[in-house]
């Protein structure tokens, strides 16, 4: 039977329309990078629903530039040792490609063991020595062990101290990147270098996170230094990172006022040592506000 010359909806001899059955399932339109990049930090703490997984991953597998900002936000969960631990699906498909090499960190459980006294296996004259010499320490003995556990006691109470003031500080970063509110896109440059980055920060707080790709490599000599731009242009320093060979960093940065007060950051490269002022164009900007 040949079908009827006509086009999809126009009226056939019978005056009926013909009707075109729409697909049962609509292909989706591929995330942009801006899209994408607001989720990397979710996936990465593993908090990113379920729906979304799948598209995260399927971005991931083809763009470079999504992977290199994946990598340096995994390098910081790693760093840092999110309490949340990255989806395990996250783990073996992704981990493994950018291998992140993570901090080694030391919990209380795992501080090294002390020294175990062995008992000597010698001639009966040497055993006999050495049993005089603890003998004649013996009165001192008492005193000397509880210096040592005075000295241990010191040390330990000084280590809780500073785990619980990591522990509080890897919190509070682990709830920021799972913060849409809290990502600012940084896609500014006065350079064609392609970088790009994420800053993380909100206004009551005086530290924000920068995670950043693509960053042109540097002389020896130099440093990138973040400025952080008030609302009437006044500038101040934010600090000196240095990037990793791949042009990816992750650093905390440290503003002199609550980050409310601030408007713009920008990152430009300077002397190791600093400067009071960009000396160079700006590599990368945004707006934080």
């Amino acid at each position: 039977m040949t079908k009827p010359d006509r086009r999809p909806g126009e009226r056939g001899h019978s005056g009926d329309e013909d009707i075109v059955p729409e697909p049962e399932h609509a292909p989706e339109v591929a995330p942009d990078h801006d899209e994408i990049s607001e989720m990397l930090a979710d996936y990465a703490t593993g908090s990113l629903p379920d729906g979304e997984l799948w598209r995260v991953e399927s971005h991931l597998s083809g763009c470079e530039r999504c992977q290199a900002e994946f990598t340096a936000l995994l390098d910081l969960v790693s760093l840092l040792v999110v309490t949340v631990p990255p989806r395990a699906m996250a783990k073996e498909r992704l981990l493994a490609a950018v291998a992140p090499t993570p901090a080694a960190v030391l919990a209380p459980g795992a501080l090294p063991a002390a020294p175990v006294l062995r008992e000597a296996v010698g001639r009966p004259r040497e055993q006999a020595s050495r049993r005089w010499t603890w003998l004649r320490l013996g009165g001192a003995l008492p005193a000397v062990l509880g210096a040592v556990a005075l000295v241990a006691i010191l040390l330990l109470g000084g280590w809780n101290v500073l785990l619980q003031r990591e522990l509080e500080e890897r919190t509070w970063v682990a709830g920021l990147l799972a913060n849409p509110a809290a990502a600012h896109p940084l896609a500014d440059s006065e350079l064609a270098s392609g970088a790009r980055g994420v800053f993380y920060t909100e206004e009551e707080r005086r530290q924000g996170v920068l995670l950043a790709s693509y960053l042109p490599p540097l002389g020896d000599d130099q440093r990138y230094q973040v400025w952080l731009f008030t609302e009437e242009g006044e500038r101040v320093s934010g600090g000196l990172f240095d990037p990793n060979g791949d042009g990816t960093a992750t650093a905390i940065v440290e503003a002199p006022s609550p980050f409310g007060d601030y408007w713009a950051v920008g990152i430009s490269a300077e002397p190791a040592d600093g400067s009071l002022a960009p000396t160079t164009p700006l590599v990368l900007g945004g707006w934080v506000q």
